[in-house]
């Protein structure tokens, strides 16, 4: 199975003047989802420790796919035998380009040429720092998920609450909760959730799905699962597309996690496999010192220092402690990278 899974992963150089350019000529008068706030396109300028986390923690991977506007960093070998570049235009419909939004990128990961049946979806900020295997990710040819309930809690400050409880909407209009307890309860109940299990607990009398614990880590996919919501949801997913900036009204990527474990196609894996640390206001650079301590110790096979809202000064300060916990983890150049 080593050899039929790849990495996808979604890059932007928020510092290019030309992606700059564009991207104002497009922003609305209001940015009603926040989607163009700072910190969504911030440069943190450590994209080189993604790749040797890769090929030192996961060399079996077939091949990683770089989603990319058209910007590529100088230092990556393009000829890489295990590298696909892939640009918007490459598998987005024309007709929704240019998009600065994740959303429509990640509608349409399947149309990725020659992307395997199963890959792993990451974000630029989610770092292998310790050795993965392909069983941490799929089980018999199941993604390996986190079957726990949650609540999402919305608020019009934060809007990926309210898109997350869209993305359970979908759900409820195609899967019946309490069937989906009945079929799946030992898989609901696994206790390698740890402490997650009392949400689940609490929540199983629901009369319908209250949501999923969204864990902001590196996401196994199947393709098919892509190719059954769009039968599914057409206009849904057409009109998510047709945003160029995230929108309240949008459905994420998670909608297509949420689907393979309503459906009952995942298997269990630990809550433990990866660990976030999101930086926001006084707490910022304190967070920002316990990630670097996790990434240079390898607490966690998988790191995330998820940039929020922060001064620039503060940006400044967790960019270097985050990028030299990684340069001392990962201080030897890979093979992505040419001289």
């Amino acid at each position: 199975m080593s050899d039929t899974i790849d990495f996808v992963i979604t890059w932007v150089d928020g510092n290019d003047p030309e992606w700059q350019e564009e991207m104002r000529s497009y922003l609305p008068e209001e940015d009603l989802g926040q989607g163009s706030s700072e910190e969504r396109y911030r440069e943190w300028d450590n994209l080189r420790y993604w790749f040797r986390g890769v090929e030192r923690f996961a060399p079996w991977v077939r091949t990683v796919h770089l989603v990319t506007w058209g910007h590529v960093p100088s230092w990556l070998d393009l000829n890489h035998p295990k590298l696909h570049v892939v640009r918007h235009e490459d598998f987005v419909p024309a007709e929704y380009l240019p998009v600065f939004s994740a959303h429509p990128l990640e509608a349409n990961l399947h149309r990725i040429p020659g992307l395997s049946e199963r890959f792993v979806y990451f974000n630029d900020d989610m770092f292998l720092c310790a050795p993965v295997r392909p069983a941490d990710f799929f089980h018999n040819g199941l993604p390996r998920d986190i079957a726990a309930l949650n609540v999402h809690c919305n608020a019009r400050s934060q809007p990926i609450q309210q898109i997350c409880i869209n993305n359970v909407g979908v759900i409820n209009d195609h899967f019946d909760f309490h069937t989906w307890v009945r079929e799946n309860r030992h898989k609901i109940l696994d206790p390698r959730y740890g402490k997650l299990l009392a949400r689940s607990l609490v929540l199983l009398n629901c009369p319908r799905f209250p949501g999923f614990f969204n864990p902001h880590a590196p996401q196994p996919f199947v393709r098919h699962v892509f190719d059954e919501v769009w039968e599914a949801e057409p206009e849904l997913l057409r009109e998510v597309c047709s945003h160029r900036f995230r929108l309240p009204s949008d459905v994420s990527q998670w909608v297509f996690k949420d689907w393979q474990i309503a459906k009952g196609g995942f298997w269990p894996r630990p809550a433990s496999y990866s660990q976030r640390f999101f930086f926001v206001g006084d707490e910022a650079l304190a967070e920002a010192q316990r990630a670097a301590d996790c990434i240079r110790a390898g607490k966690t096979r998988m790191v995330c220092p998820n940039d929020g809202p922060m001064t620039s000064e503060d940006f400044e300060v967790a960019r270097a402690l985050v990028n030299g916990a990684l340069d001392e983890r990962l201080p030897q150049p890979s093979s992505f990278e040419v001289d």
